[in-house]
C-alpha cells in the first residue's frame, strides 16, 4: 500500500509535465497565435475562482508579450501569505498542501510550457510577517 501511494505522488509531479499539447491546442495556436494562446491558459476559468481584473489582464497581456518579444522565459510569480507558523513540523519544508499546490501549478503551467520553448519560471513569494 505505502509503495502505491509513493508511486501515485511521484508520478504527480513527474507525469504531468511529460503530456504534450493536444491537437486542438494545436489548432488553437495555429489560429491564434502562441502570445493570445498563453493568456488563454492563464486566464483559464479552469484554474482561477473570480473574474481578473482589467488591470490584471492588461498586465498579464504585457508580461507575455515582453518575454515572447524578448524570447525569455514566462516569469509566473505564485503569491502567498505567510500562513505557515515556524513551529508547524514541516515549517520551514513543504507539506502536503505545498506539494498539491506545486503539482497543481505544474499541470496549469504544462500546456504553456509545450507551447512556449523558452518555458516558463515559476517562483513562490512568501511574505512573512
Amino acid at each position: 500500500m505505502i509503495n502505491e501511494v509513493q508511486a501515485y505522488l511521484k508520478s504527480k509531479l513527474q507525469d504531468s509535465s511529460k503530456q504534450s499539447l493536444s491537437v486542438s491546442d494545436k489548432e488553437i495556436i495555429n489560429k491564434i497565435g502562441v502570445e493570445q494562446y498563453i493568456f488563454t491558459k492563464l486566464a483559464s476559468k479552469k484554474f482561477r475562482k473570480w473574474k481578473m481584473a482589467d488591470t490584471c489582464v492588461d498586465r498579464v497581456k504585457k508580461a507575455i508579450n515582453i518575454a515572447i518579444t524578448n524570447e525569455k522565459p514566462l516569469e509566473v510569480v505564485f503569491f502567498q501569505g505567510g500562513y505557515k507558523l515556524w513551529r508547524f513540523p514541516s515549517s520551514p519544508e513543504s507539506d502536503w498542501a505545498e506539494f498539491f499546490n506545486i503539482a497543481y501549478l505544474i499541470e496549469y503551467l504544462t500546456s504553456i510550457v509545450k507551447a512556449y520553448k523558452p518555458g516558463v519560471t515559476l517562483t513562490y513569494y512568501i511574505h512573512l510577517t
